[in-house]
């Protein structure tokens, strides 16, 4: 029966993206072949994408870029987790200044990406550590606020149980406040790289000289939308695997072990 679920969760997913695409190739032969509402510089079709995409492929442009912007993503995110977890640890001992620290830091996040852009050339050049810069201050608070709300949300039966069993501080964190505290922080790792994925484009687009947010930006000068829309492309589909193959599969892994789902 599981094995029966996986297979018709493929096939839907599948017959999605083909009914996706049939619908975007429809669209741009109406819109630009049939009843010329748009031109052919403005709207490409996923043939036309296909077709440029293996362009980019064979020139080892696409792949270079691809690796690129995957690499300052792996770095910045990486730097912010930690960053990240040392917050939370700092808002779990802060008793009297916990409510500003936690407002501060919700402010801090609903900034745009774009607004550090600037800060990060002039602190660091055009160079891979503005961009880093940018992707750490653009992920760094959600993730931490995630990992202080699952913290503070344990139920506090779980607490009073370990303490009257006499757990030491280490044993409380490690078979206490880590478990309870992991859907939380899973969730906040999932929208940390959301986050973080967002500002690398923001700061590739503004601030690059390969990735594929570069890709992007010679796409809108050159007025090639068939590279334009094929690198949006891209980026959603990396976004997809990651958000639901891997940050979606944890936490389906972690909830099944918990019988809550």
């Amino acid at each position: 029966m599981n094995k029966g679920n996986r297979l018709f969760k493929l096939v839907k997913s599948v017959l999605f993206y083909v009914i996706i695409f049939l619908a975007w190739q429809i669209l741009g032969w109406l819109l630009v072949d049939k009843f010329h509402v748009l031109k052919p510089y403005m709207f490409a079709t996923p043939v036309q994408v296909f077709e440029r995409l293996v362009e980019l492929a064979q020139k080892g442009v696409l792949f270079k870029a691809v690796s690129t912007s995957m690499l300052r993503l792996f770095v910045g995110y990486g730097i912010s987790v930690v960053i990240a977890a040392l917050i939370a640890c700092i808002l779990s001992l802060s008793k009297r200044f916990y409510g500003d620290l936690r407002s501060f830091l919700s402010g801090t996040q609903a900034l745009p990406n774009v607004c550090w852009q600037p800060f990060a050339i002039l602190w660091c050049g055009i160079s891979d550590w503005a961009i880093w810069l940018v992707i750490i201050l653009g992920s760094t608070f959600a993730i931490a606020l995630s990992f202080d709300s699952g913290i503070k949300n344990i139920n506090p039966i779980y607490l009073k149980a370990a303490r009257t069993m006499s757990c030491n501080r280490i044993g409380m964190f490690n078979k206490v406040i880590l478990p309870a505290s992991l859907p939380s922080i899973i969730g906040g790792l999932r929208q940390g790289w959301a986050f973080a994925w967002r500002a690398l484009m923001a700061s590739e687009v503004l601030n690059s000289s390969i990735g594929l947010g570069w890709l992007m930006t010679t796409g809108r000068d050159n007025m090639d939308i068939s590279q334009l829309m094929g690198i949006m492309l891209i980026i959603l589909i990396i976004g997809i695997i990651f958000d639901k193959y891997l940050f979606g599969l944890l936490e389906d892994k972690i909830l099944e072990n918990r019988g809550l789902k």
